[in-house]
């Protein structure tokens, strides 16, 4: 049944779907040949039994509240039991079936999802950016202790995970994470506000040897009731980069000599240090 259409949901595609018919109760009265074929539960095993039973509940942890907004695509992802009890992630859309006479009833289309899930999607990101990308990213908690990082950066190229993870930023980098730079990210994580481009010289743990100098912008984290989780910290640039000598000199030469926000809010993160 090849079929497309708009609902409230939004416009379900033209594509091969599922056709299920409930009546009010959420009781179904039809069950297609697609539905069949999609789920291969037959139709006179499903007719005049509900639908909830096929639906796959959420872990324990996994998000099962009432949604507060329409999905953004029109359709909902929706993960179904199959014939033989696996799960099956499909795409749903709903809309009621009001006749001039009798009661109403539901049409619902089902289809096999289409792209990536967006949480897989954004898992797929994460895991690029913290294996494949050559440009600095670390992953800093509230007590500035290192949790994830760019394993394909240069500076950090050949370091294990398990040599630096849970260990404070300033022990694996002591001369890039300087009294400065921690208490900039120490403001961050305080306030929220980012820093951008601040020029920071310094020697990274696969590179002791060789002094690099680095662009750095950083970025508070919160969970979704806003409360800090961490600190994202970019880094750009480097003794290897081709742009290092005319480019990153210059640019340190002026930060150095000239305010930026970013060397104001080093200013005034350190002038907030609590006196010894």
């Amino acid at each position: 049944m090849t079929t497309s259409g708009k609902g409230p949901g939004g416009d379900a595609p033209a594509t091969s779907q599922a056709r299920v018919l409930l009546d009010a109760d959420g009781v179904i009265m039809e069950w297609s040949g697609e539905a069949e074929a999609l789920l291969g539960h037959r139709r006179e095993e499903m007719v005049g039994r509900p639908l909830s039973p096929l639906l796959v509940r959420p872990e324990p942890d996994g998000e099962g509240g009432v949604p507060q907004a329409p999905p953004v695509s029109g359709g909902c992802r929706v993960r179904l039991r199959d014939r033989s009890g696996l799960p099956v992630d499909v795409e749903w859309w709903m809309w009621p079936h009001i006749s001039p006479k009798g009661p109403a009833t539901w049409a619902v289309f089902l289809a096999a999802t289409r792209g990536a899930d967006p949480g897989d999607f954004d898992r797929a990101v994460l895991d690029a950016l913290l294996t494949e990308s050559p440009v600095g990213l670390h992953v800093l908690d509230t007590e500035l202790r290192l949790v994830r990082f760019n394993t394909a950066s240069p500076g950090m190229r050949d370091v294990r995970a398990e040599d630096v993870i849970g260990r404070p930023a300033r022990e694996v980098a002591p001369t890039v994470v300087t009294d400065t730079v921690e208490h900039l990210l120490r403001h961050v994580l305080s306030t929220g506000e980012p820093v951008i481009d601040f020029v920071q010289p310094g020697y990274p743990p696969a590179d002791r040897q060789g002094e690099h100098l680095f662009s750095l912008s950083a970025f508070r984290l919160r969970n979704r009731a806003g409360e800090p989780l961490g600190v994202a910290c970019h880094k750009d640039g480097g003794a290897g980069s081709p742009e290092y000598s005319p480019y990153r000199a210059r640019k340190y030469a002026a930060a150095s000599g000239a305010p930026s926000c970013s060397r104001s809010m080093a200013r005034k993160a350190a002038s907030s240090r609590p006196s010894t």
